[in-house]
C-alpha cells in the first residue's frame, strides 16, 4: 500500500502533519458536497491535501491541494465553509504529540497531547500520561456504547464481517475511539465524576471482574516498552480487588502469584494509606467479616500487572511485601471506587 500525503495543522506557530483525515467524515456525512476529484496520484487518493490552521479559538480549513476539476481551492472551499473556513462541522480530538508515529502508537512513558475541538471551537490543550490516556479512552468507550452512534458502528461492521466476533469489533472500535467517534469534551461532568482520585478515601464495591490481557512488551527505537494488549483494548480500565482466604479443606484454589508486590499504584493508591483507610473506615460496601489470615489485593483489571497486597493478622490489616506461599482460595472480588469527595 503507497504510504498517503497527510494533511497538516498549524498551531500555535507548528505545523503538524496529521494522522486523522478530518474532512473525510465530513464528506462521509454529506457525500453531495464531495469536490470533484481527478485522482492522479496514488500518494494521494482522496485527491486532496487539506491544511488546518487553529487562531482566535477557532479551527479553519486554511487550504486545499490537489487535483481538482475547480480552478482554484477558493472555489472550493467557500461554498463548503462560508464562515471564513471555519470547520464548525467538526467536534473531536487532534492528536499532535511526538510520540504519535504514523498509526498513533500508544507507549508507555510518552506523554500524549491533543487538542479538543467542539463545533470548530478550540477549547483547550490537553496533556496525558499513559494512564491517564487509558483511563480516560475507557471512560469514553463507556459512554460511547450509550449512543445511537455506536449501534450504527457496531451494525456497519457487523455488516461488512458477519464472522467477526463482538468481542473483536468492540476492540476496533475502542481502537479508533478518538480518531473517528465524537463522544465527550474532556471536562464534562460524566468524566469528571468518574475520575480516579483516592486520596478521598476508598470504597469496595462486589462485582465480577473482566480482566485485559497481560502488557505486550515491543521493541521501539532500541527500547523495550509496555503496550496494552490489543485484543482487549475494549475492556474498560479500572481498580480491583480480589480477596483470598487460607484453604482450609479440598477446595480448588487460587495458585500464588510469582509477581512481589509494589508499595503504590498511582492515582492515590499507596499501601500506606489503604491500610490506613482498612483500619480506620467502614470500606466494604458489602457484609464482610475478616478472618486471620485473609489476603486483599489491590491493582488494575490486566493480568499479570502490579498489585498491592494485605493481610488482616492480629485483628488488624498489615502491608504484606512477601509473595503467597500458601494455597489461597478467592472467596470475593469486585471494583474499588473512591469516596465521594465533600466539602
Amino acid at each position: 500500500m503507497t504510504y498517503q500525503i497527510r494533511d497538516t495543522l498549524i498551531y500555535e506557530g507548528q505545523t503538524y502533519a496529521l494522522n486523522q483525515e478530518l474532512l473525510e467524515g465530513y464528506f462521509a456525512a454529506y457525500p453531495e458536497k464531495r469536490p470533484e476529484i481527478e485522482v492522479v496520484c496514488t500518494a494521494l487518493w482522496r485527491g486532496y491535501q487539506a491544511t488546518f490552521e487553529i487562531r482566535d479559538q477557532q479551527l479553519f480549513v486554511k487550504d486545499l491541494d490537489g487535483f481538482m476539476t475547480q480552478p482554484d481551492a477558493g472555489a472550493f472551499t467557500q461554498p463548503l465553509f462560508p464562515n471564513q473556513n471555519k470547520f464548525e462541522w467538526y467536534s473531536g480530538w487532534i492528536r499532535i504529540d511526538n510520540y504519535r508515529g504514523d498509526w498513533d502508537e500508544e507507549y508507555e512513558g510518552a506523554t500524549f497531547e491533543y487538542l479538543e475541538i467542539y463545533k470548530g471551537n478550540f477549547i483547550q490543550k490537553r496533556t496525558m500520561d499513559f494512564e491517564a490516556l487509558q483511563t480516560f479512552k475507557a471512560l469514553q468507550f463507556e459512554y460511547f456504547k450509550t449512543t445511537p452512534a455506536y449501534e450504527r458502528a457496531f451494525d456497519l461492521w457487523r455488516g461488512n464481517n458477519p464472522d467477526l466476533e463482538d468481542e473483536k469489533i468492540q476492540g476496533y472500535l475502542y481502537s479508533s475511539l478518538l480518531q473517528r467517534h465524537t463522544t465527550l469534551p474532556f471536562d464534562s461532568p460524566f468524566l469528571q465524576h468518574s475520575q480516579y482520585n483516592f486520596e478521598t478515601g476508598l470504597l469496595f464495591y462486589e462485582k465480577a471482574i473482566s480482566y485485559r490481557a497481560p502488557n505486550k512488551k515491543v521493541q521501539q527505537q532500541g527500547k523495550w516498552i509496555e503496550q496494552a494488549h490489543p485484543d482487549t483494548t475494549h475492556i474498560p480500565l479500572e481498580y480491583v480487588w480480589t480477596l483470598y482466604r487460607l484453604e482450609n479443606g479440598n477446595v480448588p484454589t487460587t495458585a500464588p502469584r510469582f509477581l512481589s508486590p509494589t508499595n503504590h499504584l498511582g492515582a492515590g493508591l499507596a499501601a500506606e494509606w489503604v491500610v490506613l483507610n482498612l483500619n480506620c473506615e467502614h470500606c466494604f460496601a458489602f457484609d464482610y467479616a475478616p478472618q486471620a489470615g485473609d489476603q486483599l489485593q489491590i491493582q488494575r483489571n490486566i493480568r499479570s500487572s502490579p498489585y498491592l497486597s494485605f493481610m488482616y493478622q492480629n485483628g488488624v490489616w498489615k502491608m504484606d511485601n512477601a509473595q503467597p506461599t500458601k494455597a489461597l482460595l478467592k472467596i470475593k472480588e469486585g471494583r474499588l471506587e473512591p469516596t465521594p469527595y465533600q466539602v
